[in-house]
């Protein structure tokens, strides 16, 4: 309330700075849903007989999901004509995956052997 009195008082008209917390929230979301990826493959790998559980599978999707509308929302921020954006949103996001679950099972292995 104190913010949106001080934004009436002054005139200052508040969509760019709620654009810009937004666009930021786009931007640390994927990395923050990879980091927590990451722990969970990580803490599962520690109890683990070597079969894939259901909610490292189920997370996986939604960091793919994350991933892919963070980079689709950026690309159409950047170059709104471009025509690819799902596309190539789906293949950066597809990447970020595929390294992340190629970091952790090789170290899976890595620690295995």
């Amino acid at each position: 309330m104190i913010f949106g009195l001080i934004f009436g008082l002054t005139n200052v008209k508040p969509i760019p700075a709620i654009i810009l917390a937004q666009a930021i929230n786009g931007i640390i979301l994927p990395f923050i849903a990879s980091i927590v990826l990451i722990i969970v493959i990580a803490l599962q790998n520690k109890n683990r007989t070597g079969s894939v559980k259901l909610n490292e599978v189920l997370l996986t999707v939604v960091v793919f999901v994350i991933i892919s509308i963070g980079v689709f929302n950026f690309l159409k921020v950047i170059a709104p004509t471009y025509e690819s954006k799902i596309i190539v949103s789906l293949i950066v996001a597809g990447i970020v995956i595929i390294s992340i679950l190629w970091y952790s099972f090789s170290k899976r292995m890595y620690e295995k052997s």
